[in-house]
């Protein structure tokens, strides 16, 4: 039985983008573990805390809506530049985690602030 949704075929879709997740995910596991050097179970561990919150702090609302690729890569550079100077300055791992979520936190803050003042603006 083929499900269409107008007019697309959402089974041969769902295939597709999900051969596309398959090979894009083989060549990030291939990058990480070549600039490793050993396959571990527990590799890449705490990375999608990382992708979240480069996402929210290139500013993606956490309660829906409109984020760009242009935020989300502004993002990634800052959560990238923060730990690379947290590592020269010799941070413990763990409190580097802090620091990263607080500034998560601290993202999630200022957009749910802007979306109060967009609403209140639109009243």
């Amino acid at each position: 039985m083929r499900i269409w949704l107008a007019g697309i075929n959402v089974r041969r879709k769902k295939l597709i983008f999900f051969a596309i997740n398959g090979v894009f995910v083989g060549s990030a596991a291939m990058l990480l573990l070549s600039r490793v050097g050993a396959a571990q179970p527990s590799t890449g561990t705490g990375i999608e805390l990382q992708a979240i919150g480069s996402v929210v702090i290139g500013g993606a609302p956490m309660s829906g809506g409109k984020g760009s690729v242009l935020g989300t890569f502004c993002g990634v550079l800052l959560l990238g530049v923060i730990g690379n100077a947290l590592n020269m300055m010799r941070v413990n791992p763990y409190i580097q985690d802090v620091i990263i979520g607080l500034l998560i936190i601290f993202a999630v803050a200022v957009s749910s602030l802007r979306l109060r003042s967009e609403k209140a603006m639109m009243e």
